[in-house]
């Protein structure tokens, strides 16, 4: 159903969707005005990216998009006070679907 949850949270799965941008907007079409998307990883976007790269094979291409690129598919989603943190050890995306439309 269309405005359901408060927040949603996509841990340590978000480089495997394959359309990681209709992935944000069925992410942001569960949400309430004002509910939360949360994207987290317990390592740093590269430290991911390599590890993905290095396994090979499907997994390969499962990558966590740049600052900038993430930073445009969650505004294309209709996210607004958008966070990217890319911490030494720890990643962190996030942004609240818009209160009033």
């Amino acid at each position: 159903m269309d405005a359901t949850f408060d927040e949603v949270i996509c841990n340590s799965a978000f480089p495997h969707f394959p359309h990681k941008l209709k992935a944000l907007k069925e992410m942001a079409r569960v949400l309430k005005p004002g509910g939360r998307v949360v994207i987290c990883h317990t390592k740093a976007r590269e430290t991911i990216n390599n590890l993905h790269r290095s396994l090979g094979g499907v997994i390969a291409g499962d990558q966590i998009p740049p600052g900038s690129e993430m930073m445009g598919m969650l505004v294309a989603a209709g996210l607004t006070e958008i966070e990217i943190d890319e911490g030494h050890d720890y990643y962190l995306a996030s942004g609240v679907k818009a209160r009033y439309q």
